[in-house]
């Protein structure tokens, strides 16, 4: 006779979910066997019974074993006996969601998620357990001990109004930048290592990755067909994972780089540059913004999250309207046709590098959290002991 198992283990086995989230599936209303509904625990099925989430029906997945090796003196459990406090930067909104590191548009992580609108983004979900994602995570920061550093005020302020997250304590601590690697280089000097014609206007277009969605690439080829500066003086400078498939049709000469993987060839790309321009649709505190103007290389980006936080309009660089593709054109031409503009917006981004972003004014204020921290711990609330399996 074929064996059985517990639902909600052939749930977990099939890669849908773990354990615990498999759980709340079924509690939930959302598994079906041989087309009938299940909410209640304990409930056996077998080989031949078919099981359905959501309405899909789940497949065996192949078994993969993993083997880890947890150093000695690293923490890896869910409570720490000793009661130390965490300090958690935020890199973008994960972690106060239940799927995506950036929602856009939408605003279901305030009252738990579901029906999430996302669900492709990576990693990309099979099913649509996003609001059990979120229950999960309040589940584990309800007997967490986290201190927030946000690099943005603009996270700060989304990490206070998160159900998640809000109760914790918020630090707003800026990313730095090593100011000794990425500074002005001549600009000469630049173009001739990356063969580069010296002559032309040059606009930068970098990204991590070029072809995803988030970073603005349709829009960035809708506003450079829409400038209006002499296009035989214009050239087109890509840089970034993807760059050579990233389809382009401008009348414009393009040269493409690729990814940079050295910090120092890419300081000298954004001194090859006249304009940076990063049509970022979501960003919490864009570096690349950052290494540009500790470079003298003048931004140019769209308002949005973290954004204007570093490209102040008209000050540090040309501050876009949202997905205005016509808006973005505008800027190019402004600064690549008024000289005077671009150098004394250069100037200022130099001044607002070295006194507000430099990496040891960063390094510094995250010493003095630790530090604080640390003195305090002993009058910190301690969360309830938690039992935990991870070992």
């Amino acid at each position: 006779m074929p064996e059985t198992e517990r639902l909600h283990k052939r749930i977990a086995a099939s890669g849908v979910c773990s354990r615990r989230a498999a759980e709340l599936l079924i509690r939930d209303g959302r598994v079906e066997v041989n087309g009938e509904l299940v909410t209640e625990m304990g409930v056996k099925v077998g080989p031949e019974d078919e099981i359905r989430v959501d309405g899909r029906p789940i497949q065996s997945a192949k078994q993969v074993t993993l083997v880890l090796n947890k150093p000695v003196g690293y923490v890896t459990t869910l409570s720490d006996p000793q009661h130390r406090p965490t300090v958690w930067r935020l890199s973008d909104m994960w972690s106060l969601t239940g799927h995506c590191t950036h929602a856009m548009d939408c605003e279901r992580w305030l009252t738990g998620c579901g029906s999430c609108p996302l669900l492709s983004d990576y990693p990309a979900l099979r099913w649509d357990t996003t609001a059990m994602l979120w229950k999960i995570k309040r589940w584990v920061y309800a007997r967490s001990l986290v201190n927030i550093v946000a690099p943005s005020k603009w996270i700060e302020g989304v990490a206070k109004r998160s159900p998640l997250l809000g109760n914790f304590p918020v630090h707003h601590i800026p990313n730095g930048v090593d100011t000794t690697v990425f500074a002005p280089m001549e600009k000469r000097e630049a173009r001739r290592t990356l063969g580069i014609d010296e002559t032309k206007k040059v606009i930068l277009f970098s990204s991590h990755k070029i072809l995803d969605g988030k970073k603005g690439g349709e829009l960035m080829i809708d506003a450079l067909r829409r400038l209006t500066t002499d296009r035989e003086q214009v050239l087109l400078l890509v840089v970034g994972r993807g760059a050579e498939e990233w389809n382009v049709d401008v009348p414009f000469a393009t040269k493409r780089l690729g990814h940079v993987f050295d910090d120092n060839t890419m300081a000298a790309v954004y001194s090859a540059a006249d304009i940076f321009v990063l049509p970022t649709l979501a960003d919490t505190f864009p570096n690349a913004v950052l290494e540009s103007m500790s470079c003298g290389t003048v931004p140019i980006t769209f308002d949005v999250g973290g954004c204007p936080e570093l490209v102040r309009h008209m000050e540090t660089g040309y501050l876009a309207r949202y997905k205005d593709a016509e808006d973005l054109a505008n800027g190019m031409s402004l600064l690549l046709e008024d000289d005077e503009l671009r150098m004394r917006l250069r100037q200022r981004s130099l001044e607002v590098v070295a006194q507000e972003y430099p990496r040891e004014l960063e390094a510094k204020r995250f010493k003095t959290l630790y530090e604080e921290l640390l003195n305090a711990a002993l009058d910190m609330p301690r969360p309830r002991a938690v039992e935990s399996h991870v070992r």
